[in-house]
């Protein structure tokens, strides 16, 4: 009996088959949540490394551009106070949507032919509204040629035309939806900042579509006057500008895209009777390559 018991324990034994050893599933578990909070640990201490890194090049570079800021104001205003003969404001803006940094006189000043850009703007701001049309006939001629002849040219027969079709009422209204509110269409005023916001705007499509846009820019190349900001911008750059005299006020308003950057600058001159324009012209470019220095 004893016999029989122990060869069917042996038969048990040998029937049943080995078992692996128990996991428990708990262990496991906390093994892949240990694992997946090590990758995520490791994530955000890339990502913190990464943000840390973009902030301190951030402070390295807007500490750097207080210094060419610095630099920028030191050279303008020396222009200003070595040249006490010729009244100056000036304006710079470096990108689109920032504020002017102006220097000399912040009022406003005789616009001259520069307004003419208000006109052309104004006018094509009405075709796009279906209120005007580039085939208008302006003095026998199409809207367009007319148009062309205004910027490029500085024609004042033309200015005249579309001033008149325009009225100054609109033309005044327009200038104020722009937020361009020292500009008077009545004196033909305007100041250096407000005139460097427009033509930001211009160039960065926020006035027109992208036809008119590059229409109007291309007539502010190769114009009547390329004698005052024109031989200060490197060739390399595209420069959009337009030129303004009226007596002894010399004015110059330009767009400068150097690369990725693009520079507004307008400066207003008045050598109030001394008629020195290619001293002006030299002046003039100084400022412009000190604006450029800091911020292209």
């Amino acid at each position: 009996m004893h016999s029989r018991n122990r060869t069917y324990n042996v038969y048990r034994q040998m029937a049943t088959p080995p078992q692996p050893p128990h996991r428990s599933f708990r262990a496991a578990h906390i093994k892949w949540l240990l694992l997946i909070a090590l990758l995520v640990g490791v994530g955000v201490h890339i990502e913190l490394a990464r943000r840390a890194e973009a902030q301190s090049l951030a402070a390295e570079q807007a500490a750097h551009q207080q210094v060419l800021n610095a630099e920028l104001e030191k050279s303008v205003e020396g222009v200003i106070s070595q040249n006490q003969e010729i009244s100056f404001s000036v304006a710079v803006l470096a990108g689109p949507g920032a504020t002017p940094q102006v220097f000399g006189d912040s009022g406003t000043q005789d616009a001259a032919s520069t307004a003419k850009l208000i006109t052309a703007i104004a006018f094509m701001h009405r075709v796009e509204k279906g209120q005007a049309s580039l085939n208008y006939q302006i003095n026998d001629e199409s809207a367009a040629a007319e148009l062309k002849l205004l910027i490029n040219q500085s024609d004042d027969v033309a200015w005249a035309a579309f001033n008149e079709k325009l009225g100054h009422y609109y033309l005044q209204a327009y200038a104020n939806s722009l937020g361009l509110h020292s500009y008077s269409a009545d004196d033909n005023t305007i100041s250096a900042a407000d005139l460097a916001k427009l033509v930001d705007l211009l160039s960065s499509s926020k006035l027109l579509n992208a036809t008119h846009t590059k229409l109007l820019l291309s007539y502010m190349q190769h114009t009547n006057y390329e004698d005052f900001i024109t031989p200060a911008v490197p060739l390399a750059d595209k420069l959009y500008h337009k030129v303004g005299i009226d007596d002894d006020q010399v004015n110059d308003v330009a767009i400068i895209i150097g690369g990725q950057r693009t520079l507004a600058i307008s400066i207003f001159t008045n050598g109030h009777g001394t008629y020195d324009w290619q001293n002006r012209a030299v002046l003039m470019q100084q400022i412009t390559k000190a604006a450029e220095k800091a911020y292209l």
